[in-house]
């Protein structure tokens, strides 16, 4: 019996976490929509920067950032990345330090 309550227990937390993951996704995809929503240029600012071979490669298939952002979806992620990472961060911090503390809260349940 104590393990099958050990196992519902390790269950829920894996579902915890699977939910909380989620959620940060979304809220983190809604803040880069926002952002890019109000300043389309942040699309080609990013764009210039983005450093890695294949996501490089493909933006160089296209006539501008944009139309590669909105058809292939290597450029976009790894554009949101850079939007994230070098222009959003002020607005991502609280999201990301709240994801953190709750999944530290749902790791700490462990014991």
């Amino acid at each position: 019996m104590r393990k099958e309550r050990e196992l519902r227990a390790e269950r829920a937390r894996e579902q915890a976490l699977e939910d909380l993951e989620e959620t940060f996704s979304v809220k983190r995809k809604n803040i880069l929509r926002q952002a890019i929503q109000a300043d389309p240029m942040l699309i080609e600012k990013a764009a210039e920067r983005v450093n890695l071979m294949h996501p490089r490669r493909r933006l160089e298939e296209y006539n501008t950032a944009i139309e590669a952002y909105q058809e292939s979806g290597m450029v976009k992620v790894a554009i949101e990345e850079v939007i994230a990472d070098q222009f959003c961060q002020d607005r991502l911090a609280p999201v990301v330090e709240a994801y953190e503390d709750e999944k530290a809260r749902i790791l700490a349940d462990i014991g």
